[in-house]
């Protein structure tokens, strides 16, 4: 369950196997393994080793075939913030719009 952090550094949430989670336990979208997609399809970022969604700002919207997963509620362990992160790369936080 590898946790996801805004650019601020703000625990956002984590993926669940294929579901993408905020912080509250709400289904947020869907997880390909590298890609990030809201749960209406579009695509926000790809997932960073270190817990980041990332977007280059000239990437297109795109969608991707709506996925069901189940949106059950689970008890998550509640994250605090870390330190923010510097983009530095080109890159946005795909978080931002969630």
């Amino acid at each position: 369950m590898p946790h996801l952090f805004r650019f601020s550094g703000e625990h956002w949430g984590f993926t669940d196997g294929e579901a993408l989670r905020d912080r509250d336990d709400r289904f947020r979208g869907w997880f390909d393994g590298k890609k990030a997609f809201d749960k209406d399809g579009e695509y926000i970022g790809d997932v960073t080793d270190d817990g980041y969604v990332v977007r280059s700002p000239r990437t297109p919207p795109t969608l991707s075939r709506r996925r069901v997963i189940g949106q059950d509620v689970l008890t998550r362990e509640m994250l605090g913030p870390r330190e923010p992160r510097i983009s530095h790369d080109g890159v946005v936080d795909g978080l931002g719009s969630l």
